[in-house]
């Protein structure tokens, strides 16, 4: 029972990642005028993604289903620090 509860916790991380992404990109590209501006944006949260995977994998051998879920939390909390961020700085004024 464990086993298919992880693999439905599993499936269900990477469709709502996978979904969130793309909806986050085609609705960047389609508001922000400047077209660089969502890699600006998404390139913190993807090199922090990166990064904290490879430690992980590195100290533990193996990344755990709920590490990964709760991993896709942390991402919408980025991201959304980033799009802030991207909005009120001097320079977008």
């Amino acid at each position: 029972m464990a086993a298919g509860n992880a693999n439905q916790l599993r499936a269900d991380t990477v469709l709502t990642v996978s979904l969130m992404m793309v909806l986050l990109l085609a609705f960047l590209f389609g508001f922000l005028r400047k077209k660089r501006a969502p890699f600006i944006i998404l390139t913190p949260v993807l090199l922090g993604g990166l990064f904290s995977i490879s430690v992980i994998y590195l100290i533990q051998g193996s990344i755990s289903v709920l590490a990964v879920a709760a991993g896709s939390i942390i991402l919408g909390i980025a991201v959304n620090y980033s799009l802030h961020f991207s909005f009120t700085s001097p320079a977008h004024r």
